[in-house]
């Protein structure tokens, strides 16, 4: 189970790397398509605001597993090891349960009528 938590944590790594370097070039084809040429390609804004949503919730998955969060960080810094240990249970059960919550507002949304006429 171990060996597969890593790949998936080097797997996000790359796919990170790869969604921000999707996102700076299709942001600069606009840009020169806008200045340069006088027309833009539409598709090229919906790939850039995917891909940084994505890049947002992957990086922020990473920092998580790596325990870089600022708040996590300036707190536990100031506790003993065994109150960090109870202190970090806790967040992880705090952003479980937050996962869960985003997961079900987010089918509830999804299954919405007014969203399921969109694309994008």
């Amino acid at each position: 189970m171990k060996l597969l938590g890593e790949r998936v944590y080097k797997f996000s790594i790359y796919l990170l790397l790869f969604l921000v370097s999707v996102m700076v070039l299709s942001v600069c084809i606009q840009v020169i398509n806008r200045n340069s040429l006088q027309f833009s390609l539409f598709w090229l804004d919906e790939i850039a605001r995917f891909s940084l949503v994505w890049a947002t919730f992957i990086g922020a998955s990473i920092a998580l597993k790596d325990k870089e969060l600022i708040a996590l960080d300036l707190i536990s810094n100031r506790l003993s090891s065994k109150a960090k240990n109870v202190f970090d249970l806790i967040i992880e059960i705090i952003v479980f349960l937050f996962i869960l919550v985003l997961f079900y507002y987010s089918i509830k949304l999804m299954f919405d009528p007014s969203v399921l006429d969109q694309r994008s």
